[in-house]
């Protein structure tokens, strides 16, 4: 017996509204903070992207590295055992080279800066005697490091073999331990308790400079040709110098000015205050159920937001194409590279003006790709990079109503 016209319809229009449920629970499920399970409960310092995968900083619980899109997580021992004791801080990168910030928990074991050639899956001591071992902020200035410590500043000219202190006139800060660095080029910002030093010359002078009261710079982060300092009270501030300096607004209340993380990725801004994850001012916490809902650090990873809590581990969140992460709208050919040039595809949707470029691992701009009036279609640039050291580095295309990134690992 076949169905009425009538009954027919009614089936047609609720599979359709099944289909549109399915569909749209599907989207929105995908957008859901997910945790990634093995980590242990300590706080998540920093993450690090490599060729083969992605390494996290943890506070006293070692270096741990993913390259399954976060399904499993390994442990990476440091010589001379001290990944069970250690305060892992911060990674950078230097050719093939990668270090990391480090402390230890225990007064008789030696903390201090510790590097890597591969990839992460072996440390070695990079520090001496000189060198302060309560070390919290690391960067890297050409073929310098300049780390802060709690007793100020000391570089490295040689690999961190051997350091130098710097003196320096610090103004009226009374505790000057360093909380965190960061650079563009030979500009360094470094943050204390209510102070950020600035050095213009690669670290050899400093100034201070009060841009907050009656708190400390817990986080800085340089993008966008701009720095970005995270206090723990007064909200974000931001300087194109790192000399003039001026408090960032997002909206948030007198009593939502804790910021305990952030991460700036074109014009988009992650940020974790009072237990709740922001972006842009909007709470993004769909998902994420967790016990101490407190993020220590963001990084934006194959197109995958991932946050590391304090203490439960690392959740990621997958971002949608039209969001500001490696789109797959753009493609490298190769990547990672050995080669001189590389094939930069990617696509524009509509007729407008089009930026191109292409930055350092620390938001740096080292190259202008294109910046024309361009039609709506696909564009091929063969880019070259042999001027390149080993290393992360990221493309960038920027369009009138979005913005698009790439990452690059060189790797010769």
């Amino acid at each position: 017996m076949m169905p009425s016209n009538q009954n027919t319809s009614k089936m047609r229009k609720t599979l359709i509204l099944l289909f549109v449920f399915s569909l749209t629970f599907s989207l929105h499920a995908q957008q859901l903070w997910q945790d990634t399970p093995s980590l242990d409960s300590f706080p998540i310092y920093d993450f690090h992207p490599t060729d083969d995968g992605l390494l996290i900083a943890m506070y006293g619980g070692a270096i741990q590295k993913k390259t399954d899109e976060g399904t499993t997580w390994q442990d990476i021992p440091i010589e001379g055992g001290l990944e069970n004791n250690t305060i892992i801080r911060d990674f950078v990168q230097n050719g093939n080279t990668i270090y990391v910030a480090a402390r230890s928990i225990l007064i008789n074991q030696k903390g201090g800066i510790f590097k890597s050639t591969d990839n992460g899956e072996t440390w070695q001591a990079a520090y001496d005697e000189n060198l302060n071992p309560d070390v919290r902020g690391l960067v890297s200035v050409g073929n310098r490091l300049v780390a802060g410590t709690k007793l100020g500043i000391f570089i490295s000219d040689d690999g961190g073999d051997t350091w130098e202190k710097i003196d320096f006139d610090k103004g009226g800060a009374r505790y000057y331990t360093i909380h965190s660095m960061v650079n563009n080029g030979n500009i360094i910002v470094a943050g204390t308790s209510r102070y950020v030093f600035t050095s213009l010359d690669g670290g050899d002078t400093w100034q201070s400079i009060n841009i907050v009261e009656t708190t400390a710079v817990v986080r800085a982060a340089y993008a966008n040709g701009k720095f970005y300092v995270g206090t723990s009270g007064r909200g974000i501030h931001t300087s194109e110098d790192g000399l003039e300096w001026e408090k960032l607004e997002l909206g948030l209340g007198a009593d939502q000015q804790n910021i305990s993380s952030f991460l700036m990725v074109g014009d988009d801004q992650y940020y974790n205050v009072g237990g709740n994850i922001f972006k842009i001012g909007a709470v993004m916490n769909e998902g994420f159920d967790i016990e101490y809902p407190n993020v220590r650090s963001f990084i934006i990873y194959n197109n995958t937001l991932y946050a590391g809590t304090f203490r439960d581990g690392v959740w990621k969140y997958d971002l949608p194409n039209n969001e500001i992460a490696n789109s797959p709208t753009i493609h490298l050919q190769p990547n990672p590279s050995a080669a001189d040039q590389v094939m930069l595809s990617y696509e524009v949707a509509e007729e407008g003006k089009v930026f191109v470029a292409l930055y350092d691992q620390n938001g740096k701009q080292i190259q202008v790709i294109a910046n024309e009036n361009l039609q709506a279609g696909s564009y091929q640039i063969e880019v070259d990079i042999s001027q390149l050291k080993n290393g992360n580095y990221y493309f960038s295309v920027q369009t009138k109503d979005q913005q698009q990134t790439q990452s690059l690992i060189v790797a010769n």
